[in-house]
């Protein structure tokens, strides 16, 4: 008995000094067996293999941010196809190298019919900001939407962007401007929208009819003139339009 009591003490002490001992280094994972660098907590070395992390759906990983995980948390949305971490409350993709460096909420004029990799379509849909918490940051509903929680994207299908006037009155109707769909701004502000129109103008066009009068003696005859209004024909195609090449505007998320 006292053999084995001491066996277990032994044990015990062997295993709080081995504990003690990892929890004091650095620890290496590899499949070459190195030693971890000095500076690393963990230090995961392999030229063959990777790191994978926790891989989720979009509504999934929605579904655990309302459970307030820990800040600094990092997922992968298998459906977005991006790495999202946990900050501030909601959830923050990291910027792919697709589009490294750009803001989300930029648009661009992309030369094929499929957005790359976090980029969307401009093509006014409507999306949860829970899904594109960090392109909702950016253009919030200036586009559309109640933000409760749906906003839109900017719609620019066969339409030209214009720039906003901003209050320099280049644009001379800024203050009539319209709301692109239910929810968006109005006035001279970004987002807003103008159906299309002809500048007022006016056209000089006269027209000379002669009259011949002979009288009813039969007499010489009088030459009557006089001036009369008149319009044109109709003549062009179905729009005012300049020379112009179809793109597909992208937004980055």
């Amino acid at each position: 008995m006292k053999k084995v009591a001491f066996l277990r003490t032994a044990l015990w002490c062997l295993s709080v000094c081995l504990v003690s001992a990892l929890s004091a280094q650095n620890v290496g994972i590899n499949d070459n067996n190195t030693a971890p660098d000095a500076n690393a907590m963990l230090d995961v070395q392999s030229a063959t293999k990777g790191v994978l992390f926790p891989r989720m759906t979009t509504a999934q990983r929605t579904a655990l941010g309302a459970l307030t995980p820990t800040e600094g948390m990092l997922v992968f949305d298998t459906e977005l196809g991006a790495y999202f971490f946990f900050v501030g409350g909601v959830w923050v993709q990291l910027t792919t190298g697709a589009g490294g460096g750009v803001p989300p909420g930029t648009i661009l004029a992309y030369g094929a019919e499929t957005p790359p990799a976090g980029y969307l379509s401009c093509d006014g849909a409507a999306f949860s900001k829970f899904d594109y918490p960090t392109l909702f940051n950016a253009i919030g509903t200036a586009w559309g939407g109640d933000g409760l929680p749906n906003f839109r994207l900017p719609d620019l299908r066969g339409r030209f962007p214009r720039g906003w006037d901003d209050g320099t009155g280049v644009d001379p109707d800024a203050g009539g401007r319209t709301a692109l769909h239910t929810g968006g701004t109005t006035g001279d502000n970004v987002g807003s929208y103008q159906g299309d129109e002809f500048r007022g103008h006016t056209h000089a066009y006269t027209r000379n009819q002669t009259t011949i009068d002979r009288g009813s003696s039969g007499g010489q005859a009088a030459v009557l003139r006089n001036t009369q209004s008149a319009q044109t024909t109709s003549a062009g195609g179905s729009e005012t339009r300049p020379q112009n090449v179809a793109v597909h505007y992208i937004i980055k998320y």
